[in-house]
Order: structure tokens, then sequence, then C-alpha cells
């Protein structure tokens, strides 16, 4: 026959585990915080401008030359990449 004084400890452990996993951390509704500010806020910001500045200079002039060649009654030009420029 078992002995009750072998199962008492089993039982107290397996009981205080089940107490501290029921102790789990809840699940919270509160909004993420929000990055903190930096002093390299404006900087990034900064390029993040010129990217978009660059990306419409592009675009215009992308437009320019389909109207160029429209007017010419010349094939589409192709547009310039990097390997193209020898950069």
């Amino acid at each position: 026959m078992i002995q009750v004084n072998a199962i008492v400890p089993v039982l107290a452990t397996f009981a205080v585990a089940l107490l501290c996993a029921g102790c789990g951390q809840e699940q919270r509704d509160e909004e993420p915080m929000k990055p903190e500010e930096t002093v390299f806020a404006d900087q990034l910001k900064q390029i993040d401008r010129a990217k978009e500045a660059a990306a419409e200079s592009e675009n215009r002039m992308q437009d320019l030359n389909s109207q160029l060649d429209e007017a010419e009654g010349t094939a589409p030009r192709e547009p310039d990449s990097e390997e193209a420029r020898g950069n």
C-alpha cells in the first residue's frame, strides 16, 4: 500500500505549481508605447523628405521624357538605370 506521507509532498508540489501557473502575466488592453523622440528624429525626417523629393523628380522626368517622345513620334525611352549612368 502507498504511504500517505509520500503522497502529501507530491500533492503539495503539484498544488504550488498550479498556483504559480495561474499567476501568469495578464493581457493588458493598454496602447503600445510610442517611440521616444531622439536627437536624430529631425535628421531622419529630412532624409525621408529628400527621398520623396528624389522620387517625385524622377517621376516628373519620366513624364517629360514620354511627352517628348510622343511629340517627336519616337519610341518611348527606357528609364535611366544606375548601370547606364556608370555609377
